[in-house]
């Protein structure tokens, strides 16, 4: 398990760039990567191998309403391996289970992530269900007290 304390990230709205017919990743992304690579290389971190799950802890910088799910892009792209250098996985597709948390604002730990990433499934055991066939449109529309 490795355990990242991270800055807080651009939005969604300032990763992206337009232009050119094309988008592309902002100055402000562009930043934010290297400062991430640069806490991991500090760390000694070394990229899982295998499936991954993600637990993010968000404590925003201050009291204004965000999207949760407007966080994790610009974070999970973030902490991929790059240029041989240092990530805690190789491509984000390894992520098999993410699990974020909003926290409410707090003084002491505002514009911080931290971000918790562990082999998959891990040995605490969460139970990873075997797939379930999927009903027919009809079995799932049709009231169970009826006979068909």
């Amino acid at each position: 398990m490795t355990t990242l304390n991270l800055p807080w990230p651009p939005s969604l709205n300032h990763y992206y760039r337009y232009g050119n017919g094309r988008f592309f990743i902002s100055n402000e992304g562009k930043r934010y990567k290297m400062i991430v690579t640069g806490t991991m290389l500090q760390g000694g971190v070394k990229p899982y191998e295998g499936r991954v799950a993600v637990t993010i802890d968000a404590y925003p910088p201050d009291r204004r309403v965000r999207d949760l799910d407007n966080l994790n892009k610009c974070l999970l792209d973030s902490l991929v391996t790059r240029h041989g250098l240092a990530g805690l996985y190789q491509n984000d597709a390894q992520i098999k289970r993410i699990e974020s948390t909003m926290h409410d604002f707090d003084a002491g730990n505002a514009g911080r992530i931290v971000v918790t990433v562990r082999p998959w499934p891990d040995a605490a055991g969460i139970p990873v269900s075997a797939p379930r066939r999927s009903p027919t449109l009809f079995e799932a529309a049709a009231p169970a007290d009826v006979l068909v």
